[in-house]
């Protein structure tokens, strides 16, 4: 079978693929098709083949290991009318040794970075109660279908999602919006304005908002050592899931138990709880 033998492996090729849609909506929590993939989930398996085959040669001899980042709910269409989640069609067919959620990390965060603001606010308690007692957080977009895909995935955790304006209208205009806001504009560089006008003009504390960045800018950069913002970026939670994998591998680790690790304790590997030497399975 593929994979890393058991201890640390001599010499270990890793194979990384991104199987994710657009970059500038990454943080949309938006569901994906295959048919917006610039690759389609056969063509990163042929990839990960050919760019094998390029390296394995005698008398070189050393494992694979194929890790691919994709929305694993992304509904892989197929004939007859018929779709399956990618995560099951990869696994069935073993396209790739070890998948890696794209969507269930950037949940994970932005529920964190709420918890830390909600006080008094129980989240298992949401479940039994109405809609009412769900808890107001802020989203500020432009986008009608970013708006909605966070706000059906964060309202089933217990938030109520709610817009810059309805903010406005429910809040009133006098003093910050004592509520947690998430700012995501079409850019970085408009989220980066966005957020500082909100300041400014004193709807938005800095320690009560969180930029949604799809990835590193100037703008970002030159923005850090000047505000007291949260920022949640897509490429720095992917890096340090990949980076995690590599260095279990390099550990010894099996593929399928480096995949059980990520399914059953995605949370405390992205809070650095999770230990990378002594065990190898």
């Amino acid at each position: 079978s593929r994979g890393v033998r058991d201890g640390r492996p001599d010499k270990l090729l890793i194979l990384e693929a991104d199987a994710t849609g657009g970059e500038s909506d990454s943080l949309s929590l938006r569901r994906t098709t295959s048919a917006e993939l610039d690759l389609d989930l056969y063509e990163v398996a042929q990839g990960f083949h050919n760019l094998e085959q390029c390296v394995d040669a005698p008398p070189c001899s050393f494992d694979t290991i194929r890790v691919l980042l994709v929305d694993a709910e992304m509904l892989v269409r197929k004939g007859g009318g018929y779709a399956v989640e990618a995560d099951g069609y990869v696994r069935a067919l073993a396209l790739a040794d070890v998948v890696v959620d794209a969507r269930a990390p950037l949940v994970f965060a932005m529920t964190k970075w709420l918890e830390s603001k909600s006080t008094g606010f129980d989240e298992t308690k949401s479940k039994l109660f109405s809609r009412k007692t769900l808890q107001p957080i802020i989203l500020e977009t432009p986008n009608e279908e970013w708006f909605e895909s966070i706000r059906a995935e964060l309202s089933a955790l217990g938030y109520e999602v709610i817009s810059f304006v309805e903010a406005l209208e429910r809040y009133g205009k006098d003093g910050a919006i004592e509520k947690p806001m998430f700012v995501y504009e079409n850019s970085i560089a408009d989220t980066v304005h966005t957020i500082k006008r909100l300041e400014d003009q004193n709807f938005a504390r800095d320690d009560m908002v969180c930029a949604l960045f799809p990835h590193h800018s100037d703008e970002t950069n030159d923005e850090a050592s000047e505000t007291k913002y949260a920022t949640i970026c897509s490429t720095d939670i992917y890096s340090q899931l990949l980076l995690w994998v590599r260095r279990q591998a390099l550990q010894g680790r099996s593929p399928s138990n480096i995949q059980k690790r990520l399914d059953e304790s995605l949370g405390d590997i992205l809070l650095g709880k999770q230990e990378e030497i002594g065990c190898v399975g």
